[in-house]
């Protein structure tokens, strides 16, 4: 079935995305998402909604692509992934910083697979700077050093065990500017 193709264009048509305000942890500003979002669960009553920065994403049922990788993901690493947060970034000039993802082991499970789709993009892990380390001049202690990698379309980054309690991760920004592809 064409519209089960793993595809921008078939995700687009099948899930609800939307731009959010959301509250920024740096500069504790409103702004709104480059990115859009969705959330969808395999069961939107006993799914709780997904929040963070601020905003709340209602659980949407899982779309029939949505359905279709997450049935692919269980039959290669024998985990049911109840609940999945797309993001949409719409050119290359749009990206997540570092982070962990909210309610890790409370919430949600440990295990978490990021499926890649559309343009290639930079994906990196750091370790997550110890908060006594942290002093009153922050460039003068030594920054963890990250580990880069390419994600390509069709890729499955996946994050479980201590990998949030540890690491934090980014999807950067495309290397050119010219970059107009969606993932």
């Amino acid at each position: 079935d064409g519209a089960l193709t793993m595809r921008v264009q078939n995700i687009e048509k099948q899930v609800l995305f939307q731009a959010d305000d959301i509250r920024t942890t740096g500069t504790n500003q409103i702004v709104t998402e480059r990115r859009q979002t969705a959330w969808e669960g395999v069961d939107e009553d006993t799914i709780p909604g997904f929040a963070y920065s601020g905003k709340t994403m209602t659980t949407r049922p899982f779309s029939p692509i949505v359905k279709h990788i997450s049935n692919i993901l269980q039959q290669q690493t024998n985990v049911q992934y109840d609940g999945c947060l797309l993001n949409l970034y719409p050119d290359g000039g749009s990206g997540m910083r570092y982070h962990i993802d909210p309610d890790q082991g409370i919430l949600w499970d440990y295990e978490t697979a990021v499926v890649s789709v559309g343009a290639s993009r930079r994906f990196a892990f750091r370790p997550i700077p110890c908060a006594q380390n942290i002093s009153k001049n922050p460039k003068k202690q030594p920054q963890p050093q990250p580990h880069n990698f390419w994600v390509l379309h069709g890729d499955v980054t996946e994050m479980f065990g201590n990998c949030q309690s540890t690491f934090q991760h980014t999807v950067k920004t495309a290397e050119s500017k010219a970059e107009t592809s969606p993932r």
